[in-house]
């Protein structure tokens, strides 16, 4: 919610439906290839290996974000 928030705070009311179909196509875009990736990976390194490094990017993501957010306040 906050994500959708801040691009309706900041993008000019013209270009609303362009950023929109942006940010729409480069998340849906990319789920096959995340899809794809883990996929492999755990056919290649196992099933519990592939969750474990899922859930290291998971944290490791939300370190980044958390980060991010210290450094903005």
């Amino acid at each position: 919610m906050a994500q959708i928030s801040f691009r309706q705070q900041e993008c000019p009311p013209e270009m609303m439906a362009r950023m929109n179909a942006t940010v729409r196509f480069l998340i849906w875009g990319v789920l096959p290839l995340g899809g794809m990736a883990g996929g492999a990976l755990g056919d290649w390194a196992g099933a519990r290996t592939g969750l474990a490094v899922a859930a290291a990017g998971m944290l490791l993501s939300a370190l980044c974000l958390h980060r991010l957010h210290e450094r903005a306040v």
